[in-house]
């Protein structure tokens, strides 16, 4: 899959690093399974790393929708992670 996920239970962080391009379809599952993985915390940091990432394939609805998610996923919590994105260009991924 274009979008791996380490989570480390030791530094309570997961780090999702995309590469290439992506579909919109390829990059909600992703999340999706994150979310459902037994070792994922809510409290964990989380540092997303599109250095190598394609940003020309993701559309604005994707994005959109992975707010979405997060914010159910999150709802009700008192986690606050923090979130941090690694990207090759200022502009390039607005």
């Amino acid at each position: 899959m274009p979008i791996a996920h380490n989570i480390d239970p030791t530094r309570k962080i997961v780090v999702c690093r995309h590469i290439g391009a992506i579909s919109d379809e390829e990059f909600l599952l992703s999340y999706q399974d994150l979310f459902s993985n037994p070792d994922f915390d809510l409290s964990y940091d989380i540092l997303v790393d599109l250095s190598q990432a394609d940003s020309r394939t993701r559309s604005v609805d994707a994005l959109k929708r992975l707010s979405q998610t997060m914010k159910a996923q999150y709802s009700g919590s008192t986690a606050t992670p923090r979130i941090a994105v690694i990207a090759p260009a200022n502009l390039s991924f607005c």
